[in-house]
Formats: structure tokens, sequence, C-alpha cells
């Protein structure tokens, strides 16, 4: 996970300079801001592609590579790919596609008690929080 925030932080554009920010915002305060209703778990498996509209899915499986046994995300082709997508909008949410897709790839690498959480534009993979 910090290495996936320090490579949105070498990134140039506004996108990763806002996740990036946003994340590590959410991370500072997670859980004790957050209303336990505002988060949603992410309980299905890793995609295999992403859907963009109007053009050929982006397949995963060439540019998500074991290293060490963890899923590396080749995120320059994600954002070479990103740069012929028309649209703000559809670049965002391409590109959120692209780190929830690697997130649940990381999380299964890790082992089933990894789950993955969203909350509006902030995504946390942690340790499932059994309640007693």
């Amino acid at each position: 996970m910090l290495e996936h925030v320090q490579t949105l932080a070498q990134r140039p554009d506004k996108i990763a300079i806002r996740r990036t920010h946003i994340m590590l915002e959410w991370l500072r305060f997670w859980p004790s801001s957050l209303p336990e209703t505002t988060s949603r778990l992410l309980d299905y498996g890793p995609p295999e592609y992403i859907r963009i509209v109007g053009q050929e899915d982006f397949q995963l499986a060439p540019y998500v590579q074991l290293d060490d046994g963890l899923p590396r995300m080749d995120w320059a082709a994600a954002l070479d790919r990103m740069e012929e997508i028309e649209g703000t909008a559809e670049r965002d949410r391409f590109w959120t596609d692209c780190e929830r897709a690697w997130l649940l790839h990381l999380g299964r690498a890790l082992g089933s008690e990894y789950k993955l959480y969203e909350d509006g534009e902030a995504l946390m993979l942690s340790l499932a929080v059994v309640a007693e």
C-alpha cells in the first residue's frame, strides 16, 4: 500500500495528487472519523479486465504480474491507456477501477483475512475486523 501511495505521489498529474491527498487524510483518521455506515466492503474477487465505454476492455493479465508472490501493477501501461480515454469522468473512473482491481488482486494474494473497503473516492485494504 505504501508503495502504491508513493507511486501516486510521484505522478505529476492532478488526479494522482488529489487521490493521494484523499487517501492519506482518510488513513490518518480511519476509522474514528468515519461513520460505520459510510464504508462498504467490496466482497468479490479481482476482475480480469476493466471495461471502458466505447473502447476495447483493458485486460489486466498482461499488466498485473506477480513479484515475490504479490501482484505488481504496470501503472505506466495503465496511464498510457487512460490517456486514450475521452472525458475526464471516464478517465477518473478508469483509474479508480485500476486501483480497485490492483487492491483486490493484492488482497487475494495476501490471504482471505484481507478485505477491501471503499468510501467515496478512498479505497483501503485492511485485515478484516471480526466483531466479537
